[in-house]
């Protein structure tokens, strides 16, 4: 009775996220996500709170760590380029487990002196993610098609929405109602669990066969300097950078300035992570190539308006209320910036060849974006009317990245008509 009840469950889930239209590679990855989830919820959400209360409220720790964090993102992501004939999708997805569990021990032992350690965690976490999300992106492209790769970013977004959902509020409430920083070890503790269940669950991904070549890195970048395609593609990450990576994080660290309580900090992040999973179903069913750049301006609108209420109040429910309305809207923008560099990158043999190496030099412009969105933000005065003034200038660049995508999609348009002209209406 058990078994017919898990696979009852199974046939509806399967149903529910349409998965019966992807490959049973592409599920053992899905999953493989879901653990990869458990403990960068956590990171991205409570080292944040934890860095302010050991360093007494000071926002520009935090910004600093996350500095740091992204520029070893970046550097995570070179590194596997530069080996990617030694270290195939699979191998970087472990390694970069080792990094985190590093990462965790430290905080859950140095957690008193994390000020003086944030640059090693930052470092540790930001290399992680490179690894991971380069390993993770060339699978996805491999276990997706065009035809179906809109509706696998959408299963991957809605798994993130999920644990965005249980993680940060379990987390919350366990940091909350636990003396001192019992909560903030137990839950690290827990990470590094799930981290080794990670590496072990890992096996069952059979890697992207790794065909090393001279020369790579050198031909990927003659691509870049060839095609105007992948050069928009990176205007594109880094403008798209700007507020991303900040918006990661930002609405968290002030609602916690104004309420001081990691419980209501995971219940926003709960709330936001339900937005995250309707924008991402909504997504996967209503988004198309020709209709993405329309989608990002409405989005862009949507989040200079809602931006614009912590002008007339700056209470934690209307940050609350914006938290949930930029997790919709962020999640709508990435699909459609992601959908459209994995088109661009995947677009033909040449520059599937090259997958590995486009992939790092993507993360430059994105890193680098999100590098300057945290400058954007220093430069205005580090008070809560000043972060607000800040959160209105990084909404407005989202009419560019909607400007981006519509000239992207005419300039792949053109090149079709021009390699196919018998095609021509």
């Amino acid at each position: 009775m058990p078994t017919l009840i898990v696979k009852a469950i199974k046939r509806r889930v399967y149903h529910a996220l349409n998965l019966e239209r992807m490959s049973d590679k592409f599920g053992v990855l899905a999953l493989n996500f879901i653990f990869l989830m458990a403990y960068f919820s956590l990171e991205s959400i409570f080292v944040n709170t934890l860095l302010l209360r050991v360093s007494g409220g000071d926002m520009q720790i935090v910004l600093v760590y996350r500095a740091v964090t992204f520029v070893f993102s970046a550097v995570g992501m070179g590194i596997v380029s530069a080996l990617s004939g030694k270290i195939n999708s699979v191998m970087a997805i472990r390694t970069a487990g080792v990094l985190y569990a590093v990462a965790f021990a430290i905080l859950l032992i140095g957690m008193d002196h994390l000020t003086s350690l944030m640059y090693v965690v930052g470092a540790l976490v930001g290399a992680a993610g490179g690894f991971y999300f380069l390993g993770h992106n060339m699978l996805l492209t491999h276990y997706t098609t065009p035809q179906n790769r809109a509706l696998g970013l959408s299963i991957m977004t809605v798994i993130q929405g999920g644990m965005a959902l249980l993680m940060p509020l379990v987390s919350g409430l366990v940091i909350g109602v636990s003396p001192g920083m019992i909560g903030y070890r137990v839950m690290f503790g827990l990470a590094i669990g799930a981290i080794i269940a990670q590496i072990s669950f890992v096996r069952k991904l059979s890697a992207v066969a790794a065909t090393p070549k001279k020369g790579q890195l050198r031909f990927a970048l003659g691509l870049v300097w060839k095609r105007l395609t992948l050069r928009l593609m990176l205007l594109l990450e880094l403008v798209r950078g700007l507020r991303d990576g900040v918006f990661m994080f930002f609405l968290n660290i002030v609602l916690f300035e104004i309420v001081a309580s990691e419980s209501i900090v995971g219940l926003n992040a709960f709330l936001a992570g339900g937005a995250s999973i309707v924008a991402a179903w909504l997504y996967g069913r209503i988004a198309t190539p020709r209709n993405r750049a329309g989608l990002v301006a409405i989005s862009a609108c949507a989040a200079v308006g809602f931006s614009a209420l912590l002008l007339l109040n700056m209470g934690p429910f209307t940050i609350i209320l914006l938290s949930v309305v930029n997790a919709f809207l962020a999640m709508i923008v990435m699909n459609s910036s992601v959908n459209t560099s994995f088109d661009i990158l995947g677009q033909d043999e040449a520059s599937r060849s090259v997958m590995t190496e486009l992939m790092a030099i993507r993360e430059v412009p994105m890193q680098v974006g999100r590098l300057s969105g945290i400058v954007v933000v220093g430069l205005f005065p580090a008070t809560l009317l000043g972060y607000v003034h800040a959160m209105l200038v990084l909404s407005a660049t989202l009419f560019a990245v909607a400007l981006l995508l519509h000239i992207i999609r005419l300039v792949r348009e053109n090149e079709a008509k021009e390699e196919h002209p018998n095609l021509e209406s």
